[in-house]
């Protein structure tokens, strides 16, 4: 069994913070002139029919030797970014710790470490929250070494699942049945 150990966190707005220059709330133009690669995959994935309208969800991608993901909502704003990379062979986490600290100008970090040569796979975990923005780093080393960093608005999530939720009540409850001969 892990032993984890955490400490508290002073940090900036997570606002403020970045994955390769993409902050939460940019718009899809502002986004593309910031992807690392030459052409990245641009997806637009149907989740339903509102109103007679298709609603899509936006993801924009690179999948070079890591992945970065994008993704908008449905008035093309960043909600979601995700970084993954995998190593080829198991990297000097301190270092890579100390960059992720400096990078996110971290006073003190919310790093729950590991117990030395523990079974878990688990090296550092930051989860640290700004109201209904996220910051989350994960570094693995098992099988493979991987560094997984993502930002997250979960308010801006919540508004769109909302607004899909409430047009498709608005749908439903418009296209029921109500013709009756007397």
């Amino acid at each position: 069994m892990a032993l984890l150990v955490g400490v508290n966190v002073y940090a900036m707005d997570v606002s403020d913070f970045d994955i390769k220059g993409i902050k939460l709330g940019m718009s899809k133009s502002e986004v593309l002139k910031k992807m690392p690669c030459g052409k990245p995959k641009i997806e637009k994935i149907f989740l339903n029919t509102v109103n007679g309208k298709k609603v899509w969800m936006t993801t924009i991608s690179c999948n070079n030797s890591e992945v970065l993901d994008v993704e908008l909502n449905r008035h093309n704003v960043v909600y979601n970014i995700r970084r993954w990379k995998k190593f080829k062979s198991s990297p000097n986490w301190k270092v890579i710790e100390r960059k992720i600290i400096k990078h996110y100008n971290l006073y003190r970090t919310d790093i729950i470490h590991n117990k030395p040569h523990s079974r878990n796979s688990l090296v550092f975990r930051i989860d640290w929250w700004d109201k209904n923005k996220r910051l989350m780093v994960e570094a693995l080393d098992y099988e493979d070494a991987t560094l997984t960093i993502m930002l997250d608005d979960k308010l801006i999530y919540k508004e769109n699942s909302k607004w899909y939720e409430e047009e498709q009540d608005i749908y439903k409850n418009r296209n029921k049945e109500s013709n009756i001969d007397f």
